[in-house]
């Protein structure tokens, strides 16, 4: 474990300039197996679902409500996922859905906690504004905490770049998954 302090200033020509003091908490995984005996079943689909919210990144916007039903695979330290995304209606420029695709990166922490990356393509279809669909990029951060060998409850945090401005949005959720089959 460590602790970080860190200083950030930006400054933009013809912009607001902005200053940061950040402090954080890490850890070092490089002396962590990709998968301790019994952390999670290899090989079974998992399905889940998740529900929570998305505020679309231009200032003034709400935060509406938002859920995705998805399957992973997990593979060792690697995980494959395919999942339905429903970002929901902000009234005004985003009322997006569609299918998203996302690699993973999988990470034990501690013996019931792991964390994941993903990064991926989205596949939308917006409602509102004038750039109807597209396709997206997605990264998300996970949090998973195991219940018992087929169960876990997890806490995603997302960023929908739709390489549109006033079209991105930052998706927060908690949700659980499964394990099904042998």
């Amino acid at each position: 474990m460590h602790l970080r302090l860190a200083y950030n200033h930006v400054w933009m020509h013809k912009a607001h300039r902005s200053h940061a003091v950040m402090i954080g908490v890490g850890r070092h995984f490089a002396s962590v197996p990709p998968y301790t005996e019994g952390t999670l079943p290899q090989g079974r689909p998992w399905l889940g679902a998740s529900l929570g919210s998305s505020k679309t990144t231009q200032t003034g916007r709400r935060a509406v409500a938002s859920a995705t039903l998805e399957a992973t695979q997990y593979g060792g330290k690697w995980a494959l996922s395919a999942k339905a995304v429903l970002e929901g209606d902000d009234d005004v420029l985003v009322d997006r859905r569609g299918v998203a695709v996302q690699g993973w990166f999988v990470q034990p922490v501690i013996r019931s906690w792991q964390v994941a990356v993903g990064f991926g393509r989205y596949a939308a279809r917006n409602r509102r504004g004038r750039y109807r669909s597209g396709v997206h990029g997605l990264l998300t951060m996970q949090a998973e905490r195991k219940l018992d060998q087929r169960t876990k409850a997890f806490f995603a945090l997302s960023r929908v770049n739709s390489y549109q401005q006033a079209n991105d949005r930052d998706v927060f959720h908690v949700g659980v998954m499964r394990a099904f089959g042998g």
